[in-house]
């Protein structure tokens, strides 16, 4: 009876946890689903568009570090809680079509509040859900759900879009019910947080007594680890590359015609429909072949072949299907590192104390793209009209993607050579 409830515990706890880490992101990467209406609504070129997502960048990769020290500190239920309430209240600003400068600044804020209490908290919630043996596969769920979970919502939010466009008449104003059901979503996830993680009578004690003081010195033991910064860099790698394919969305309607819903559809499968599966059985095999680094490394490889592909298909209307194949092949390939590489922190034999620490250190420099990527392709596509600047951003994920394949296999290198010392002093 026991197991069964701890079963049954654990199982709601990794739902919450899905819903949470899903939602929180929904309203800041709001460009990645409805990236035309967002453009038209708030009257934005290009650039700006990428803009919103480098200041929400800066501001994410300035709360990743000080992030995990929060981590170490305070209930999951708290920092969950207080995240997905702020997120969704400046989401719901974004009714207003506030001028672009006021963009800046909710995107800014939202930059903090969806990281600052969130990122390094939901890592080590995970991976306090199992023991070594199946941190693997546990990060692999937790990013299937985290697919799988707004998959099914992002398809209630464009059936919703389409019938508001049938009622208003623009896509600009059809957004607005998308914000709306998106900011509910984050609410309901802060409750389902609040409730899956509330602590028993016998276990629950005062917030001071929950909480523990950082030292110094333990931080410095996690930056003093060689395998924290080739970790930082690999999740660099896997995220710049996940990021930029969300321009995957003006590309099918730009150059091969594709509507604003079909895009929206296309977009939400490779976002979250193929993270079901990718992320999942990513997991499995880390956990099978007894390395997640290896893994990881040949799925580099892999990215970067499927990327340079995109030079082979004709520019005709007529080969949409053969890009979304493309796209689907690529999005598969690319939720296999990003589905395991929090995994890689067991591996490199970090204690579960100092899991906030190496999440935000790892952190900053991994998701620091935020910061950049968008501005930077987006002035390509700017600069180099049609074809021609998405071109630009392939050669750039494929090269990067190569140089993931480089830092896994430094990390592996490195792993292995500690297994064989340890095992000669013994």
């Amino acid at each position: 009876m026991e197991n069964k409830r701890t079963m049954k515990e654990t199982a709601l706890k990794m739902v919450a946890l899905w819903f949470a880490s899903s939602t929180v992101f929904e309203i800041p990467y709001l460009s990645w689903t409805f990236y035309d209406p967002m453009k038209a609504a708030f009257e934005l070129t290009n650039l700006q568009m990428g803009s919103l997502m480098t200041v929400y960048g800066v501001a994410a990769l300035a709360s990743r570090f000080p992030g995990g020290w929060l981590a170490d500190m305070l209930p999951e239920r708290i920092l969950l809680t207080i995240s997905l309430t702020i997120t969704g209240i400046l989401g719901l600003f974004l009714l207003f079509h506030p001028p672009y400068t006021m963009l800046l600044i909710i995107w800014a804020l939202m930059g903090i509040s969806a990281v600052l209490p969130m990122w390094a908290a939901i890592i080590k919630a995970t991976r306090q859900l199992g023991d070594s043996n199946v941190q693997g596969r546990l990060f692999g769920i937790l990013e299937s759900g985290r697919s799988l979970v707004p998959m099914l919502y992002c398809f209630g939010v464009i059936a919703l879009f389409n019938f508001a466009l049938t009622k208003v008449g623009t896509e600009e104003k059809a957004l607005n019910f998308g914000i709306v059901a998106l900011c509910c979503l984050m609410f309901f996830s802060a409750l389902l947080i609040w409730v899956a993680f509330k602590p028993e009578k016998r276990e629950a004690a005062s917030l001071k007594e929950q909480a523990t003081v950082v030292k110094w010195s333990e931080i410095k033991f996690v930056l003093r680890l060689p395998g924290v910064w080739l970790l930082a860099l690999i999740i660099f790698s896997s995220y710049l590359v996940y990021i930029c394919l969300s321009f995957i969305t003006p590309y099918t309607t730009e150059i091969y015609g594709a509507s604003t819903s079909t895009a929206a559809v296309l977009a939400t499968i490779r976002t979250y429909g193929i993270g079901i599966f990718g992320a999942m059985i990513a997991g499995f095999i880390a956990d099978k072949a007894g390395s997640t680094t290896k893994v990881i490394a040949i799925s580099f490889v892999l990215i970067a072949g499927l990327l340079m592909s995109f030079f082979l298909a004709p520019v005709d209307k007529g080969f949409l299907w053969l890009v979304i194949v493309l796209m689907l092949l690529v999005a598969f390939v690319v939720f296999i590192p990003r589905g395991i590489y929090f995994a890689v922190i067991d591996e490199i034999g970090i204690p579960i104390k100092y899991t906030g620490a190496a999440v935000g250190v790892a952190s900053f420099i991994g998701y620091s793209p935020d910061m950049f990527a968008y501005a930077v392709v987006g002035n390509w596509l700017d600069r180099y009209p049609g074809i021609s600047g998405f071109h630009h951003a392939f050669v750039f994920m494929a090269g990067v993607s190569l140089a993931g394949f480089v830092f896994a296999a430094m990390l592996y290198r490195h792993i292995k050579k500690k297994a064989a010392d340890r095992k000669s002093v013994v």
